[in-house]
């Protein structure tokens, strides 16, 4: 953010959504089976959609805020967070961390990616992206909905 106001405006927003995920996560394993864990509850939605949640839920687990971290260490505790989990979702993890890294997503996801992929690669779990690092990238606009006037 630009401001202070815009900052805090945007971390309470974090924080509102790492609270909904986790909310989220918890009604998916409403379903879940002994044994189970998130990934594979499979009377709930379907794997992509599983797969995605808990790559959101990991990805906020960086997040540079206390209290977001809490609810997504929370959230990624109850949806089975083990290493052999974040194992089975790392070539999501990295395809979103490219994406966000390109800036396709936004300056915010941008630096947050080179974070996350920073921690990642000093922890082993990911080798640091090849080439150089890519421009910055300009501020997310959502894309007005087609087929409305302004």
């Amino acid at each position: 953010g630009d401001t202070p106001e815009e900052r805090n405006r945007q971390q309470v927003i974090r924080d509102r959504t790492a609270m909904l995920l986790g909310k989220t996560v918890d009604k998916v394993l409403e379903h879940k089976k002994f044994g189970q864990d998130l990934l594979t509850t499979d009377d709930c939605s379907n794997k992509a959609t599983r797969e995605a949640l808990l790559v959101l839920v990991f990805l906020m687990r960086f997040d540079a805020d206390a209290s977001v971290k809490r609810y997504a260490n929370g959230a990624w505790k109850n949806a089975g967070g083990a290493p052999k989990l974040q194992k089975l979702i790392q070539p999501a993890i990295e395809k979103t961390l490219t994406r966000m890294r390109s800036g396709e997503l936004g300056l915010g996801a941008q630096k947050h990616a080179a974070k996350v992929i920073e921690e990642l690669t000093k922890a082993g779990d990911m080798e640091a992206p090849a080439g150089e690092e890519p421009p910055a990238a300009s501020k997310f606009h959502f894309a007005p909905p087609e087929g409305r006037k302004p």
